[in-house]
């Protein structure tokens, strides 16, 4: 199966290209048998988990790019690299330098609780109705979450019963403080459960989002004990709180230690940054005051003390961060730059800025973005993990990252980034989700056979990763080996890709006081309107109205010059609808009702440019904002196969859209 062929019929069709490949978990169970692993406790509260209810139905649409399809793609890969042998527990690496190719099972796969694939799962589903393998979900909240919540509030990561909860430690000078007021390494055996800040800073959200979806008090009660565990631990000073580097055993506190986190820090594994996003945004559901107090100081920490950021939002690169430079890049005089975590600090901010009216804080973390955006390339929105002279390769968590970021901005009108999202996730954000699997095997096949290890699986590992993220790839290819990595997905960026995907989806259009606005031309179905996008093969989008409007806003494509008479003409039945131009937004003047078909119309532009990309040399073909073709191509997993993006006709295809009678606003 070609590429060509997997992105225009079956990733469209996602029913039949799964079934094509069709497994069973059943496929997935090692041969070891069931892992007994012992949690902070033995039970969990009764819970249910509601139907993603809501109107579906079938749709022919042009076969151009679909987000509801690709979220319907990550609910596959979130769920299929699950081990239901291990309470769904994710392998956290995938390799496809291998033969066969394997996923891997180690200490990191805490990414499941760390990096938002329990929150992005319902966000997918809720998106597009997706039911595949939706006992995993349940799996999760049972074991990894509720049974990992423990007599404090806290989460906690079970190291026992998981012979590979010691493999490949990234932070093995972590220091574990125990409840006597010790501390040892955790290499220590005795280490049977590890938390922080870090380890509840994703599950929050995503028990926030069961709250919303089901009302049941149990969700509430439980972060809200962890909000005040977390209270209670955290270190004041003046106006700002923080949270030692470090983890906790149960019970256990950071006794006199109260050395402040600096630089990279000040994000990862304390907890600490990270934190204030979750924080804000239970916040924002309930209203619990504490929460927002908490986030208001490590805000202040964050912006202020954390020395990872100057004071307009600049990133300062850390020496730890110089430390995993230095062997390869000349790093030492650096003042600015640094880990694509940075990015993480700026949507942190955002969501307090969001739910607190702060305008300081949303001021910072458009620094933070306007420092990182020319560190990419606009033209396909490549941006390379670190931001250092001579990085090669692209984290999909660092773009998930950046489009977030524009998202928020732009759809909280405190600036104007929709171009850059339209363009980032037409190339390169969607060029790095896994969609074919044929160029996985050849690459294989040229490797030396290799046994698969006691923590890896060597079974349909490619199709199990359909729709997941590439966490290094060049900017023509989707797996590169660079600097001694052998993988190719870490699978943090599966949560952050599939929440940004969500994001995009949920702020494509809005529908307020009779007023519908479309930001982004790409196809989406709503309660509201249907959007029918022909881009790149034509100039042509079609809009069906669903219900009443006192006017349609439509964002003009970046090519078109603002206020340029005819450039972009909107009709009605074959009529032209009078219209004017509101910033980049033509925007009707008539009333539309439900049954009316409106067309935009514009042209397409075919441009070849020529741009430097991780120090290389690139010939792109661009459509208008959608590039068809890359020069030099890859070697491994070839990026921008788009030769049939050059026809004049856009193709159509048949899907299955789905509109949720309760949708998150997330």
């Amino acid at each position: 199966m070609n590429r060509r062929d997997f992105v225009g019929r079956s990733l469209i069709g996602l029913a039949g290209t799964l079934a094509a490949s069709k497994f069973s978990l059943g496929d997935t169970q090692s041969p070891k048998g069931k892992f007994k692993i012992p949690y902070a406790r033995d039970t969990f509260p009764e819970f249910q988990i509601p139907a993603y209810r809501g109107q579906s139905y079938e749709d022919t649409i042009p076969d151009t790019l679909d987000i509801a399809e690709r979220l319907k793609l990550t609910v596959h890969a979130a769920t299929s690299i699950a081990d239901p042998m291990a309470d769904g527990e994710v392998y956290w690496l995938v390799d496809f330098h291998r033969n066969p190719p394997v996923m891997i099972h180690d200490f990191n796969d805490w990414v499941l609780q760390l990096e938002g694939i329990l929150e992005a799962v319902p966000l997918a589903r809720t998106a597009t109705g997706s039911t595949e393998n939706e006992d995993i979900d349940r799996m999760w909240m049972e074991g990894p979450v509720l049974k990992a919540v423990g007599p404090d509030g806290l989460v906690y990561i079970p190291l026992g019963g998981r012979p590979w909860s010691r493999t490949n430690v990234l932070m093995p000078k972590q220091m574990v403080f125990r409840r006597d007021g010790s501390q040892v390494t955790l290499d220590e055996p005795s280490v049977t459960q590890i938390g922080s800040a870090y380890t509840c800073q994703r599950v929050m959200p995503a028990m926030t989002i069961y709250y919303l979806r089901d009302g049941n008090p149990m969700w509430k009660a439980t972060i809200e004990k962890m909000v005040q565990r977390l209270a209670k631990l955290a270190i004041y000073r003046d106006d700002y709180a923080y949270y030692p580097d470090g983890v906790l055993e149960p019970n256990a506190t950071y006794g006199s230690n109260t050395e402040m986190p600096l630089g990279v820090k000040s994000i990862e594994w304390g907890g600490n940054g990270r934190l204030i996003q979750a924080l804000s945004q239970y916040y924002q559901a309930t209203g619990y005051e504490p929460a927002i107090q908490l986030a208001g100081k490590l805000v202040k920490y964050l912006c202020v003390q954390s020395q990872f950021y100057d004071s307009d939002g600049t990133w300062l690169i850390s020496d730890q961060e110089k430390s995993w430079m230095e062997k390869n890049f000349d790093v030492k005089h650096l003042r600015e730059g640094g880990h694509s975590t940075h990015a993480i600090g700026g949507y942190c901010l955002m969501e307090y800025g969001r739910a607190t009216g702060n305008r300081e804080a949303i001021d910072f973390a458009r620094g933070i973005f306007d420092w990182a955006r020319p560190t990419g390339n606009m033209l396909t929105g490549f941006f390379p993990e670190f931001a250092v002279p001579g990085y090669h390769t692209c984290e999909t968590c660092m773009m998930a990252d950046m489009v977030t970021l524009a998202v928020q901005l732009s759809s909280g009108g405190y600036a104007n980034h929709w171009d850059d999202v339209d363009r980032w996730v037409r190339n390169q954000f969607v060029e790095q989700q896994l969609t074919s699997t044929d160029w996985v095997y050849k690459m294989a096949e040229r490797q030396p056979r290799k046994p698969v290890a006691f923590n890896e699986v060597g079974e349909k590992v490619p199709e199990r990763n359909l729709g997941g993220f590439a966490g290094w790839a060049a900017p023509n290819d989707f797996t590169k080996r660079y600097l001694g990595y052998e993988a190719s997905f870490m699978h943090c960026c599966m949560g952050n890709g599939t929440r940004t995907l969500y994001y995009v989806w949920e702020h494509m259009l809005s529908y307020k006081n009779e007023r519908l606005k479309v930001n982004l031309l790409m196809n989406r179905a709503s309660d509201a309107a249907d959007v029918y996008s022909y881009i790149p093969y034509e100039g042509k989008v079609e809009i069906k109205i669903k219900k009443t409007c006192k006017d349609l806003s439509v964002r003009a494509p970046e090519w078109v010059e603002t206020g340029s008479a005819n450039r972009v003409t909107l009709t009605r039945a074959g009529a032209t609808l009078p219209t004017v131009w509101d910033g980049r937004y033509v925007r009707t003047i008539d009333s539309l009702r439900p049954g009316d078909l409106v067309t935009v119309s514009f042209a397409v532009p075919f441009q070849t440019v020529k741009t430097t990309m991780a120090g290389t040399d690139y010939t792109l073909e661009i459509r208008g904002n959608t590039v068809v073709s890359i020069s030099p191509g890859g070697e491994n997993g070839p990026l921008y196969q788009r030769a049939y993006m050059k026809a004049d006709k856009a193709p159509t295809t048949k899907v299955k859209r789905f509109i949720s009678e309760r949708p998150i606003l997330w």
